[in-house]
């Protein structure tokens, strides 16, 4: 992953709940798969 898509995840799974930051995360991987 890039370093500002790790910041904007970091930022993300700060405020939100694992869940969301999860669902993130997976989405994010699938589009850069």
């Amino acid at each position: 992953m890039n370093s500002i898509e790790r910041r904007l995840l970091a930022k993300l799974s700060s405020p939100l709940p694992t869940r969301l930051a999860l669902a993130l995360k997976g989405k994010s991987s699938q589009k850069s798969g």
